[in-house]
């Protein structure tokens, strides 16, 4: 069975230089990770991947198995997610000076922001052109990319259905 234990470390790598997660996320347990690798999963989904995977949140299971590509999607899927939360909350300092006078601001980004926002929307108009269409991610697409993967890949059929193709 497949279960999230097997993808905290590399949601560590993924998120972190080598040897650094302990030190850039230090009060983050392995409780967290698997939320967020729980998310993950679900914005997949959302995306159309998995489309017959559940995940039992009781025992942690992925049922039925995901491969060793499909963890690494759920585990980028995650990492995004901790990206985004992170842009969110970072700060940038900006200090003009005119002559003896000076000012100095802190706060979000917002060219950041105004990214993170865009890529919302797009995300947003994406899913819901797909319920306008009455697709979602059960749907099941085959493009030149998916079949290449299956072919010298080692991904799962059920993990490649998706409902945007």
């Amino acid at each position: 069975m497949t279960q999230m234990d097997d993808m905290v470390p590399m949601f560590k790598r993924e998120v972190a230089p080598p040897g650094q997660y302990d030190t850039l996320y230090p009060n983050s347990t392995d409780a967290e990770i698997k939320g967020f690798l729980a998310d993950g999963f679900a914005e997949a989904q959302l995306e159309g991947f998995f489309g017959e995977v559940v995940l039992d949140m009781a025992t942690e299971d992925f049922v039925p198995d995901l491969s060793q590509p499909g963890m690494m999607l759920v585990v980028i899927y995650a990492g995004m997610r901790t990206l985004r939360s992170q842009l969110m909350n970072a700060n940038s300092n900006t200090r003009y000076k005119a002559g003896p006078t000076e000012y100095e601001v802190s706060g979000p980004s917002a060219s950041v922001l105004t990214e993170l926002i865009k890529g919302a929307r797009a995300r947003r108009d994406m899913l819901l052109e797909q319920a306008r269409r009455g697709a979602g991610p059960t749907d099941y697409f085959l493009d030149y990319y998916a079949l290449r993967i299956t072919t010298y890949g080692s991904f799962y059929p059920y993990e490649l259905a998706a409902g945007n193709g």
